[in-house]
């Protein structure tokens, strides 16, 4: 008897759920990035966003600003759902920009945090939980956590923004409590009569842009 009678052949049924089962996949993966992963990137506008840090001396309260900006954000078309986000920001800073108004303590201000050494100011966000939504104003807080680098030292840090997003724009604000001794800086004297604070409060409103195409 010949042997090709008892070879098995698969139904037509199983050779057409081999061909779904394969064209799903090839489907799935080409299309699943754009669906799934979708993201819009922002350039930050220097000439709308701003840092500011206020500081507590024996004369009083005293601030420093920088418009000087730099970074990106890159965050999910749909973030305003409840779920944690996977938002990617980094924001540079130049501390040679940081202005108090007066050029004396500026050249003060400039020699604690080495600018020459330390050219760079860093923020990098790691992690996003959403805190609460208003869908009437588009205003969203966020808790976030990220490192910051100051004057070669990086640390983790916490923080509580509020993030709008209108049209192509968004906008990022918040403040945050940071000592400088935590940066390795020895919070300033002078003439033994005047002493600065270790704390300073630093007080932020970042503005991006969608980039073109994304």
């Amino acid at each position: 008897m010949s042997k090709s009678r008892y070879r098995q052949r698969p139904y037509p049924q199983v050779w057409k759920r081999i061909f779904t089962g394969f064209l799903f996949s090839l489907l799935w993966g080409y299309f699943c990035p754009a669906l799934a992963g979708e993201t819009i990137r922002y350039a930050l506008l220097p000439q709308e966003s701003r840092i500011t840090f206020q500081a507590q001396s024996t004369l009083g309260i005293f601030s420093g600003t920088t418009g000087q900006i730099k970074g990106e954000i890159i965050a999910p078309l749909h973030w305003e759902e409840e779920t944690f986000p996977a938002v990617q920001a980094t924001v540079r800073v130049d501390p040679a920009t940081l202005d108090t108004g007066i050029s004396l303590r500026n050249r003060d201000m400039w020699k604690l945090l080495e600018v020459e050494r330390y050219p760079q100011i860093v923020y990098r966000l790691q992690t996003v939980k959403q805190r609460t939504r208003d869908p009437a104003t588009g205003r969203l807080v966020y808790d976030t956590v990220g490192t910051l680098q100051i004057h070669g030292v990086t640390r983790s840090i916490y923080t509580v923004v509020e993030v709008i997003r209108q049209g192509e724009t968004i906008r990022i604000s918040g403040e945050k409590r940071l000592r400088m001794s935590g940066y390795g800086i020895t919070p300033p004297t002078r003439f033994l009569l005047l002493r600065v604070r270790d704390t300073v409060t630093v007080q932020f409103q970042i503005v991006g842009r969608q980039i073109a195409g994304d």
